[in-house]
């Protein structure tokens, strides 16, 4: 069900994120790839290449972005792994099914290239806790 690791996302306030940007480019030596505005989200995100997996920055752009409660309660840092699937739709009600609370009704637009999203806060029990994000990419 699941294809592999698509990317990881670190979230960070707005005023932070040009600094991040610089930070993941001259301290960890990443290659950016591309900035863009996610405007079905409402973010601003940076996508870096490591290796075989991306790297995301993200950033809200306004107050009503579900990450802005996740700045509040846990601060800037690694905020979710998020996995490849084929079919978000049987993906999210497998998951459903075995307990995870995702953070809406159904798979939402995500930012990249037309996909499909659905984040998740998996039980303590489940996989030991985490945010994980389902992702299905539309082909190119």
């Amino acid at each position: 069900m699941l294809k592999g690791v698509e990317h990881i996302g670190h979230v960070v306030h707005l005023k932070n994120f040009e600094r991040y940007v610089q930070q993941f480019q001259q301290v960890l030596g990443l290659e950016l790839d591309h900035i863009e505005d996610d405007t079905t989200q409402s973010n601003k995100i940076a996508y870096f290449k490591a290796g075989n997996v991306v790297l995301t920055l993200v950033a809200p752009l306004v107050e009503h972005s579900v990450y802005v409660e996740e700045l509040k309660h846990k601060g800037e840092g690694l905020h979710h792994i998020a996995f490849e699937v084929d079919d978000i739709e049987r993906a999210f009600d497998h998951y459903k099914e075995k307990g995870w609370r995702f953070w809406s009704e159904r798979p939402v637009a995500g930012a990249a290239r037309g996909a499909k999203i659905a984040m998740s806060d998996p039980p303590q029990d489940s996989i030991g806790g985490g945010v994980v994000e389902l992702v299905e990419l539309t082909p190119r």
